[in-house]
């Protein structure tokens, strides 16, 4: 950076430098989220608290998990106990908020 004059340049090197890191570790959280599964001796409520915080790292990225996604992450990462559960919610007639669900997975 030392070599650049220009304002306008040095903010685009920043830029492009920044956003390349960026796309990274989007695509590794993004890695993370789509291979996580519960494991036997774990809780509901560390599960939920993996998923929300990637929501959140997501959204100090700039982007925005949708409610589906989420779902559709969170059912996938479920044991196999939970099966019953997860045909209930995907018969509904109106897909639940993920806030919504995690307040039904913690009572279940």
């Amino acid at each position: 950076m030392t070599h650049i004059d220009d304002p306008y340049e040095g903010w685009e090197a920043l830029k492009m430098m920044f956003e390349a890191k960026d796309f990274v570790r989007k695509f590794h959280l993004s890695k993370k989220l789509h291979t996580m599964k519960m494991e036997e001796s774990s809780q509901m409520i560390m599960l939920l608290k993996f998923i929300k915080e990637f929501k959140t790292q997501f959204a100090g990225l700039g982007k925005k998990m949708e409610d589906v996604v989420l779902i559709q992450l969170m059912s996938n990462a479920l044991l196999p106990s939970y099966e019953d559960f997860i045909q209930t919610i995907m018969a509904q007639d109106a897909l639940l908020s993920f806030e919504k669900l995690v307040s039904k997975l913690l009572y279940e």
